[in-house]
């Protein structure tokens, strides 16, 4: 996971974080939030 400030056209827009994890239905889960933790775990 990676936070870093941001900033759009001259204007500072505050901090976001990127998390990148990969999940695939019917595979890892049968729900939004089964996929998004398998993918939160793929991740970390």
């Amino acid at each position: 996971m990676k936070t870093t400030l941001f900033e759009f056209m001259g204007k500072d827009m505050g901090n976001i974080t990127l998390s990148l994890g990969i999940s695939q239905y019917p595979e890892h889960g049968s729900s939004i939030a089964e996929l998004m933790r398998k993918a939160d775990k793929a991740f970390g």
